[in-house]
């Protein structure tokens, strides 16, 4: 997620609110934003503000927990199917934030968590239970492929891939060596540009020690652990730059909207020369 610009004042649409929840459950981590006006824009300039109340219309009558998976699954769904389509220039949900804007469809999931996180359902339901339904709606309006990629913005102007991924955080020492893949030797390491040195502990992955780095080593670890056998990696995506820093208001303008679809039609050419490796 990009960092949000300063709160507003003025009017703003507000995120549809669902009957069943308790606003006293504390929401996690970026659901937190949630509060704040732009991300209620983004979901009704993005058209997904009916989507968002059908859900909650929906998963306000059910009564067992077999119901809210199935309420979950179909919403979920819906969210995924209903935003490729828009991407694509097709079907009923549309908004006036361009096609190729996918920030709408973040924040209609995020606002779905959030309406699970503070559910009181009519049935007992365990923690353990309901963080299951927000991790089926993450999974589910995400899809499944034969292959993946982590994303994260880099440097202007530039894509770089991201050939080697290390378990070590900026600022954080793993309990133990994290891995045998990675170039760097213990303390004080070394920069090799001819790959990996047996025994070695990781200090950085191809894209430093970042967050981004962290993110790519732990899907290609999952991966690994899972036997899936898919291709994937890490792709830094050049800054995003065009808008106004200095009108905090402003979500797109033709800059902006240019450079986005630049940068995805590079990641949409890598991806697609991915799909070719793997049919």
């Amino acid at each position: 997620m990009g960092k949000l610009p300063p709160a507003r004042t003025g009017t703003a649409p507000e995120l549809p609110a669902a009957d069943c929840t308790d606003a006293g459950r504390e929401l996690a981590g970026e659901e937190a934003y949630l509060e704040r006006p732009e991300p209620a824009r983004f979901v009704a300039e993005g058209g997904f503000t009916r989507s968002l109340e059908r859900f909650h219309t929906e998963f306000c009558r059910t009564t067992n927990p077999a119901q809210a998976e199935r309420t979950v699954a179909k919403h979920s769904t819906a969210l995924w199917r209903d935003a490729v389509k828009r991407a694509q220039g097709k079907g009923p949900v549309r908004g006036t934030l361009s096609a190729g804007d996918d920030r709408p469809l973040y924040w209609t999931r995020l606002a779905m968590a959030a309406t699970l996180r503070q559910w009181g359902p009519q049935f007992a339901l365990s923690e353990a239970d309901r963080q299951g339904l927000i991790d089926d709606l993450d999974r589910i309006s995400r899809r499944q492929v034969d292959a993946f990629a982590t994303t994260s913005q880099g440097r202007p102007g530039q894509f770089d891939l991201e050939a080697v991924n290390g378990a070590w955080r900026g600022g954080f020492t793993p309990p133990e060596p994290v891995t045998t893949d990675c170039p760097a030797p213990a303390n004080p390491g070394t920069v090799r540009e001819d790959g990996p040195t047996p025994g070695s502990q990781a200090r950085a992955g191809g894209g430093g020690d970042y967050l981004s780095n962290e993110i790519a080593y732990r899907a290609t670890l999952l991966r690994d652990a899972l036997g899936l056998g898919a291709p994937g990696g890490h792709i830094h995506t050049p800054v995003l730059e065009g808008l106004d820093a200095e009108n905090p208001a402003e979500l797109t303008n033709p800059t902006f909207e240019a450079n986005r679809e630049a940068i995805t039609a590079q990641v949409q050419a890598l991806v697609t020369e991915v799909g070719r490796s793997v049919q």
